[in-house]
C-alpha cells in the first residue's frame, strides 16, 4: 500500500501560490482562436440575418400598401365615372320612376289649376298652360345641366391626373412611375414600412 501523507505533511504547505496561477499558454502561431472566430462570425451572420429580415418584411408590407392603394383607387375608379345614359347607366332603373313621379306630379297640379281656373269662371286658364311648359322647361334645364356638371366635373379630374401626374385614371396612378415612386427609390426596408403603415 502507497504511503498517504499524513497531517503533519501537510502543515508545510506555504507555499501555495503556484497552485492558483495558471500558466499562459503561447498563441499558436497562424492558427486563430476557432471561438473567437465563431463568436463574431456568428454574431454578425446572426445580425445580418435579422435585418435582412426585417427589411424584407418592411418591403412586403410596402408592397401591400401600395397593392391596397392600387384597389382602392380602382374603386373610386368605378365610383366616380359618369354613365348617364338611361338605358344603361346605373341610373336606368330609377329614372323611369323618377319620370313617373313627375308625371303624376305634372297632372295633380294641372287638375288643381284647372279646378282653380273653373272656380274662378275661367280667369287662369292661361296659367294652366304656361305652368306645364315651365315644368317642362325647368325639368329639361336642370337634367341637362346636372348632367353638364357632373360630365364637367369627371374631364376636369381627368384632365388634371392627365397632365399633372401622366395617368388616364385614378388607378394609374399607381401604376405609372411617378415623382413619388421615384422618391421612395433609395429609401430603405424600414422607411417604406414606416411610410406605408403611416401614409397609407
Amino acid at each position: 500500500m502507497p504511503d498517504l501523507p499524513t497531517l503533519t505533511d501537510l502543515s508545510d504547505l506555504s507555499d501555495l501560490s503556484d497552485l492558483t496561477t495558471v500558466p499562459e499558454l503561447a498563441a499558436l502561431p497562424g492558427i486563430p482562436n476557432p471561438l473567437d472566430l465563431l463568436g463574431q462570425d456568428l454574431g454578425a451572420r446572426i445580425g445580418a440575418l435579422a435585418a435582412s429580415a426585417f427589411d424584407a418584411a418592411m418591403k412586403s408590407l410596402w408592397d401591400f400598401a401600395l397593392s391596397l392603394l392600387t384597389g382602392v383607387l380602382g374603386v373610386i375608379d368605378h365610383l366616380t365615372t359618369p354613365n348617364l345614359d338611361p338605358r344603361t347607366g346605373p341610373l336606368a332603373s330609377v329614372l323611369p320612376a323618377t319620370l313617373w313621379v313627375g308625371a303624376v306630379l305634372l297632372v295633380a297640379l294641372s287638375l288643381i289649376q284647372i279646378g282653380k281656373a273653373a272656380l274662378s269662371g275661367g280667369a287662369g286658364l292661361g296659367h294652366l298652360f304656361t305652368g306645364i311648359a315651365q315644368y317642362l322647361i325647368v325639368s329639361a334645364t336642370a337634367l341637362g345641366v346636372l348632367t353638364t356638371l357632373v360630365t364637367a366635373a369627371n374631364a376636369a379630374a381627368l384632365g388634371i391626373l392627365s397632365s399633372g401626374l401622366h395617368a388616364g385614371s385614378w388607378q394609374a396612378i399607381s401604376l405609372t412611375n411617378t415623382a413619388w415612386q421615384n422618391g421612395v427609390a433609395g429609401v430603405s426596408g424600414v422607411g417604406l414600412g414606416l411610410i406605408a403603415l403611416l401614409g397609407v
